[in-house]
């Protein structure tokens, strides 16, 4: 679908899911493991990328917007990490040029690398991104351990001072509040969200689900 502004140039109303994920993901991927070159790098491959399919301004920073709370989710679990990012309303996007909303999210990102440089903090926040990525698989403690780079013991240390909880009770608090999410949709059958959130016994689901919210998820 297109849209003409005021000039009648065509926009494209949305950016193809494709690569809408892919850029979604290279950008969430190098921003939590505080990787500022790479990130530089996969935010002017983005902002090319809209310009050559002609994305409406809208869309843009409503991707932006989407970027920032990726972001904002999992670095809500992390202890005396203060991350407040800032972008334009949208409504005032049709003041601004793509460049300058380029340079907004590029400065709110920023300030997010020099809030998260503790070497200490960075492991834990490759591990919960590894975890917000991954929780609707069979995912374990090694394993994300493994992706953080450091090993099981210490990562179970270091994972509980920052997040204020072990990896099991996280894992499991992160799947309800998704399938909450998804439930609220009204779509899907409650063995399909619990599926969906990386638990195959509905029954456990259940169980879990009541455990955090005090209900059962059929109510």
């Amino acid at each position: 679908k297109v849209i003409e502004n005021e000039e009648g140039f065509a926009f494209k109303r949305s950016i193809p899911s494709q690569l809408r994920s892919e850029l979604e993901e290279s950008l969430t991927q190098n921003i939590l493991c505080c990787d500022r070159q790479a990130f530089t790098a996969a935010l002017d491959r983005a902002f090319a990328c809209f310009a050559r399919e002609n994305i409406r301004p809208k869309t843009v920073h409503i991707f932006c917007e989407d970027i920032l709370f990726r972001v904002r989710e999992i670095l809500d679990s992390v202890r005396a990490l203060t991350f407040e990012p800032f972008l334009p309303e949208r409504e005032a996007v049709r003041y601004i040029s793509a460049q300058q909303l380029k340079e907004q999210l590029h400065q709110c990102i920023e300030s997010y690398f020099d809030v998260a440089g503790d070497i200490k903090k960075a492991d834990i926040i490759r591990a919960l991104y590894y975890i917000h990525a991954n929780y609707s698989d069979k995912l374990t403690l090694q394993q994300v351990a493994d992706y953080a780079g450091i090993s099981r013991n210490h990562f179970c240390t270091v994972f509980r001072r920052e997040t204020g909880e072990n990896f099991v009770n996280y894992l499991k608090r992160l799947r309800v509040e998704k399938a909450q999410s998804l439930l609220r949709d009204g779509r899907y059958r409650v063995q399909d969200v619990a599926t969906m959130v990386g638990i195959d016994n509905s029954r456990y689901f259940c169980k879990v689900f009541q455990e955090y919210t005090g209900y059962l998820p059929s109510d």
